[in-house]
Formats: C-alpha cells, sequence, structure tokens
C-alpha cells in the first residue's frame, strides 16, 4: 500500500474496501504516536477518503446486530443514578460503544450474538478489535451478551439484572482506581469489602492512603472498617481521609516520644564519669603525626583509650586521639577498633 493506490483496490467490492478502511484506520489509532503510514501512500489516503469510509459504515449498519436488552440496561442506569451516554462514536470513528460512562469511562457493550466464535472457541476477530481500541482509548469495557441476561432468570428477573450490573460496574471501578492510584496489595485486600467509586471510596482517599508508612495505612484501614457504615458516615472518602490524618499524626507523636525516651535512656545511661581518668600528662602522644595528616578516605585503626557516654576515643596514631560517637556499651576501653 506504498506509492499511491493501484488500480485493482478502487475496483475492489464495496464490502472489501469497508474491510480494509476498518483495518487501515485501526492501526493508524492504534500507532499514533509512532505513525502508523507514510504521507501519500495508498493506505494513508484510504484513511482520509470519504468514498471509503461510507463502504465502511455501510458494512458496519449491515452487520450490527440490535441487542434487546438497549433499553433495558438504560433504565437499570437510571435507576442506579448512572451518568451515561448511548451510542456514542469511539476516538478511532470505526465503532460505537452502546453506553459509556463518563465518570469512569467505562464501555458497556451488549452482544446480541454469542461473543466467541462457534468453531474456534476464541472471542470474535470483529469483537476483540473494537474492544482493543476502545481500551487504547482509555476505556474499561464489560460486555454484556443478551443470554446472560436471559440465563438470570425470570423469577425477580429484573433485580436480579439490575444487582449483576451494578456488581459488574462496582467492580470495574474498583480495579480502575486501584491500577490508577498503585494501592499496595495488602490494603487493597483489606477494603475488598468496601464499595469504590460512587457511593465508595474515591481516589483522593486511596492515594492519600497510599501515601503513609505500613503501620499507618493498617490503623487507618482497621478504624474505617469499623465505623464507615454509621449512620453519620455520609462521604467514605471524606471519612477514610480524616482517618488517616488522625493516625499520621498519632504515629508521628509516637515516634517522637520513642525517640525522647531513647535518648534519655542513653543519657541515663552514660551519666557519670569516663571511663578511665585523664593522665597527668594529657592525652596527647609525643611524636606522633597530626591529625591534620589524615585525608578523607584514608582506612585507620587503633585502640580505645576512653567512653564516656555516646563519645568514644581511639589512639589511631595520631598527636590527639580520633574520637566519634556511638551508643552506649558499643565499645570497651582497650578494644581494637578497624
Amino acid at each position: 500500500c506504498r506509492g499511491g493506490g493501484p488500480a485493482p483496490l478502487e475496483a475492489a467490492p464495496r464490502r472489501a474496501k469497508g474491510l480494509l478502511y476498518e483495518a487501515l484506520v485501526a492501526r493508524t489509532f492504534l500507532e499514533e504516536d509512532a505513525g502508523a503510514w507514510e504521507d501519500g501512500s495508498a493506505a494513508s489516503e484510504i484513511c482520509t477518503d470519504v468514498a471509503w469510509r461510507d463502504c465502511w459504515l455501510e458494512l458496519r449498519a449491515a452487520s450490527a446486530s440490535t441487542s434487546a436488552q438497549g433499553d433495558t440496561v438504560a433504565k437499570m442506569l437510571e435507576e442506579l443514578a448512572y451518568v451515561f451516554e448511548r451510542d456514542v462514536e469511539c476516538e478511532d470513528g470505526l465503532h460505537v460503544v452502546a453506553f459509556h460512562l463518563p465518570a469512569g469511562k467505562i464501555a458497556i457493550d451488549l452482544l446480541a450474538a454469542p461473543p466467541r466464535h462457534p468453531a474456534s472457541g476464541r472471542n470474535r476477530g470483529e469483537l476483540a478489535l473494537r474492544h482493543r481500541l476502545w481500551a487504547a482509548a482509555g476505556r474499561s469495557i464489560l460486555a454484556v451478551p443478551d443470554k446472560l441476561f436471559t440465563d438470570l432468570g425470570e423469577e425477580e428477573a429484573w433485580a436480579k439484572r439490575r444487582d449483576w450490573l451494578q456488581d459488574k460496574l462496582r467492580s470495574i471501578r474498583k480495579q480502575d482506581l486501584l491500577r490508577d492510584t498503585g494501592l499496595q496489595e495488602d490494603t487493597a485486600k483489606q477494603l475488598e469489602a468496601v464499595p469504590f467509586g460512587k457511593g465508595g471510596i474515591g481516589a483522593d482517599a486511596l492515594r492519600k492512603l497510599k501515601e503513609q508508612p505500613s503501620a499507618v495505612r493498617h490503623a487507618a484501614v482497621a478504624k474505617f472498617l469499623q465505623t464507615w457504615q454509621g449512620p453519620h458516615v455520609r462521604n467514605p472518602t471524606a471519612w477514610l481521609i480524616g482517618i488517616v490524618k488522625q493516625e499520621e499524626q498519632s504515629f508521628a507523636k509516637e515516634r517522637e516520644k520513642a525517640k525522647l525516651e531513647e535518648q534519655q535512656q542513653w543519657a541515663k545511661e552514660g551519666e557519670g564519669k569516663a571511663a578511665v581518668a585523664r593522665p597527668s600528662g594529657g592525652w596527647s602522644h609525643e611524636g606522633a603525626k597530626a591529625m591534620e595528616e589524615a585525608k578523607v578516605g584514608d582506612q585507620i585503626s587503633g585502640k580505645v583509650t576512653n567512653v564516656m557516654h555516646r563519645r568514644v576515643w581511639v589512639n589511631a596514631g595520631f598527636a590527639q586521639d580520633a574520637t566519634f560517637l556511638a551508643q552506649p556499651g558499643q565499645y570497651q576501653v582497650g578494644e581494637e577498633v578497624m
């Protein structure tokens, strides 16, 4: 298809033209960043040719099978208070989404025919292609075969079908939010019984939760699970954010308290005099090299000469002892230090 459109393409049947148009436009959409076709090529010209698109639209209209569940699903979505659009052409310009839920970018595909090919058992090619294109456009997809609604039974069929639809939409929204926010797997498992999105936990709360250390996350989720279904909780997202902030503050206070207690313990252990009294001649070493000769990166060794609380002194062969800080009790006088 490079270097201009050969005459045989123009003479092709309209159905063949429609199929070729679909394939070329689909590739253009899927490889938009890389540039699917060279400018001026036959493929590029076909993708922008109105006559070829008309062939595709004829083919799409002729092969489309109308679902018997369209009005039923619309009424259910209204009862569930979902905002939706019907029969929306996707960004690829090829296929029509039966129901588009903008809030979660969910496409509901109603299938009048079985989704799998009777011979191969695999998803039909046209179904797989449009779902791939919708996914590339950032949509999550819920395929609803007509037969599935029929199989749910006649007794109390409306409630069963509506509840099934709501559960599926909630599940999709939940997986999308977990993917988008990157919430840790263990925390997501703690929240598996809680609805996400509409009427449940939103992205802001999940992101706030993800930022916390493990101790804060688990404490906040445990408190949330005990309280979120109370009559006083109107907004689960705001409720969880509030709990996370409380646990975050509590955790910071506990850390400060533990740090202060540790410092106090060190101070207590270090009370009193140094391990060795100062010699009458002082701590200098006659004839040793000056401390200034030491360079960053030098490896030195020596013997511990004194210890007082966290301060340790070492005779490392210099005119004055080298000194550093360590935890109380870590070094003893006379110990070799490398």
